[in-house]
């Protein structure tokens, strides 16, 4: 009995041992799962909070984008041409390569990509996009060192040599760097809005996006005025010698920010690579936020299958053209979209040209502009749409406002400059009666542009059309064409052109010019979601790439060549080696500013017009076709654009 109770009580004894070390490996389980899930949380990759770094790196990358598109090559344009021997309507053709690539891959990168990995896709642009700003500055290594004419040495008698004439061949670079960087920045501005817009509440999508494209507009800004001191260093980094900033001679650094700009955009495309498909703890924001679909479009309304496959491509995409309003807007933004790239490839060489400044200061210019006007436009807009909750009649009141605003303020072109007297250009050289230019298959040109500024107060191409001789880079005398004055025993000359002290207005110009552009970028954020509120959630990619596609192919592609082209016809002697048309060395001032005017009322004529029409096929939803899941109070709220014809009438009274 005592050996049998003995093995009873052992026999418990183990059960109980066995119980708590049962007991030991459940908390031990429980706790390795708790620490596993306080990491898991810890691990920033797996946050809700995810999205907000999202944001940052985002931004950061369209930042690095809009600093070398609409920054660096605008700033150095005129930098670019003069190095290269381009025209105006190429420096606008490249830019439209930029969107031609664009608008091809776009289709693609939104629709497939949409439906897909986004930070995959976002990544992978960013990466592509640092590859083309790389193969951009290449032609400043490959190319031969840049080398001024010495003027103490160079014989007027004598012709140039021809052996630099192959550098216009360099420009295959800049195509092919451009059509890189177009299709690198396609997600950026397609899948990357609606990855931040599905990933937060409604309510602050427009903040999210506002910062966003704040962000992206704030690169230009970045750019003009990095630009322009990078501008002001000379092109080989080397003693320039006599050569001054102001000295048309003078090359400025234009090739280091593309340089620098790629190697950080390859650098960050990992890191976005690196975030989830969908943000954990979002789930909730993708669902119900379809109440402001367009009307007609009840039938694709939480099919979550619809616009995943390649099938739907069509269904898909006359569901975005049938909607009036998206297409209105669209193209308002089309019109908006190509005015701005326009005025960016060649506002400062407007600057430059009409009131005499450098290329540094141009870009100090502009990049003033881009600042107050494009990118504080953007965080305006994006904060009047969240602090305000506006529906989509108030965003289109408000757009076609700022429209008008911007309509009247671009007559501010009509504010010009007097031409500077170019003896054998605009008026007869000392002692003769008519304008002689050397009329080549180019037009009026010459193979050496070195102006200088007469004891006579007229401009001449160089000190071999005034027949000096030159004493150093700045200083000339004995010049034989020069006529001699009261005060002047002996006819001498300073280089550069003479100075036009007429024209003070610049800083008026610059105001109201702001105001304009400032205007005219208010109205990106109010399109932005209103594209992204009328249509299917799954198709809110689709939508904006269709949309970005309208902008390139009407607006953004031919506009910047339409500028240049114009820009061009008001060219007054161009650049002529070898009997190769170059760029052009001096404008008409007056004929410039009246051509700028003319094209830019047009074009916001025209966009003030699509407002118009998106006003007007306008509608509130019905109640009745909303559907049951959504809360009636957000009837208030939640507004729609939609065409109110025959059919559609039919289906109401139903």
């Amino acid at each position: 009995m005592d050996s049998k109770q003995e093995n009873k009580r052992s026999s418990n004894d183990c059960s109980k041992e066995e119980i708590k070390i049962e007991e030991i490996d459940i908390d031990s389980k429980t706790s390795a799962n708790t620490e596993d899930q306080n990491k898991k949380e810890k691990n920033i990759f797996n946050s809700p909070d995810l999205v907000k770094l999202a944001l940052v790196i985002l931004s950061f990358a369209a930042f690095l984008e809009g600093s070398v598109v609409n920054g660096f090559y605008n700033i150095s344009v005129t930098t670019i041409e003069k190095r290269f021997g381009l025209r105006s309507w190429e420096s606008g053709l490249i830019t439209s390569v930029l969107d031609i690539a664009g608008a091809i891959a776009t289709p693609i990168v939104s629709y497939i990509g949409g439906a897909r990995h986004k930070p995959h896709w976002l990544g992978a642009g960013v990466f592509i996009m640092g590859l083309g700003s790389i193969l951009f500055s290449l032609p400043h290594f490959i190319a031969p060192e840049y080398e001024p004419v010495n003027v103490e040495t160079f014989n007027c008698n004598s012709t140039l040599l021809c052996e630099d004439t192959g550098l216009r061949s360099y420009r295959g670079f800049f195509f092919v760097g451009f059509i890189l960087v177009g299709i690198g920045a396609c997600p950026l501005y397609t899948i990357a809005f609606t990855y931040l817009d599905e990933n937060v509440k409604q309510n602050l999508s427009s903040t999210f996006n506002g910062i966003y494209l704040g962000c992206s507009s704030l690169g230009p800004a970045a750019g003009f005025l990095i630009g322009g001191f990078l501008l002001s260093i000379y092109t080989t980094m080397k003693d320039p010698g006599n050569i001054l900033e102001n000295n048309p001679a003078w090359v400025g650094n234009w090739w280091i920010s593309f340089l620098i700009v790629g190697i950080l955009h390859i650098s960050i495309s990992i890191p976005i690579m690196m975030f989830p498909r969908q943000i954990p703890g979002t789930e909730k924001y993708r669902k119900d936020r379809e109440t402001e679909m367009h009307k007609t479009l009840e039938s694709v309304k939480g099919d979550e299958n619809f616009g995943k496959s390649l099938k739907d491509v069509p269904r898909s995409l006359l569901v975005i053209l049938k909607n009036p309003c998206l297409m209105a807007i669209s193209f308002a933004s089309t019109v908006d979209s190509g005015l701005i790239v326009g005025l960016a490839t060649f506002g400062p060489k407007y600057i430059e040209s009409i009131y005499g400044v450098t290329a540094s200061d141009a870009g100090l210019y502009f990049g003033a502009l881009a600042i107050v006007g494009a990118s504080l436009s953007n965080f305006v807009g994006g904060w009047l749409i969240t602090k305000y909750k506006m529906k989509l009649k108030l965003m289109l009141k408000l757009s076609l406002i700022s429209s008008i605003v911007a309509f009247a303020a671009f007559f501010i072109f009509l504010l010009s400059c007097q031409n500077l007297d170019v003896a054998g250009v605009l008026v007869p050289y000392p002692l003769e009666t008519e304008v002689n230019c050397d009329q080549t298959k180019c037009g009026c040109s010459t193979n050496l542009y070195r102006p200088i500024c007469g004891s006579d107060n007229l401009t001449y191409l160089s000190f071999c059309h005034a027949g000096c001789s030159a004493i150093n880079e700045t200083n000339f005398e004995n010049c034989s064409r020069i006529a001699t004055t009261k005060d002047n025993t002996f006819k001498w000359a300073v280089g550069g052109l003479c100075a036009n002290n007429q024209c003070k207005h610049l800083p008026l110009f610059i105001v109201v010019l702001g105001i304009a552009v400032f205007c005219t970028f208010f109205t990106m954020q109010p399109i932005l979601q209103i594209s992204m509120r009328i249509v299917p959630f799954t198709q809110r990619s689709f939508s904006v790439g269709v949309q970005w596609i309208i902008v390139r192919v009407l607006g953004v592609i031919p506009l910047p060549i339409i500028f240049g082209k114009i820009i061009d016809m008001t060219c007054l002697v161009w650049e002529n080696k070898c009997d190769e048309c170059g760029s052009c060395y001096v404008y008409d001032n007056q004929a410039m500013s009246t051509y700028m005017v003319i094209l830019c009322a047009i074009l916001k004529g025209i966009c003030v017009l699509c407002f118009v029409t998106s006003l007007w096929t306008y509608k509130a939803l019905p109640s009745s076709e909303i559907d049951g899941d959504v809360h009636k109070n957000d009837l208030i709220k939640d507004d729609t654009c939609y065409n109110v014809d025959k059919e559609l009438e039919s289906n109401l009274q139903l």
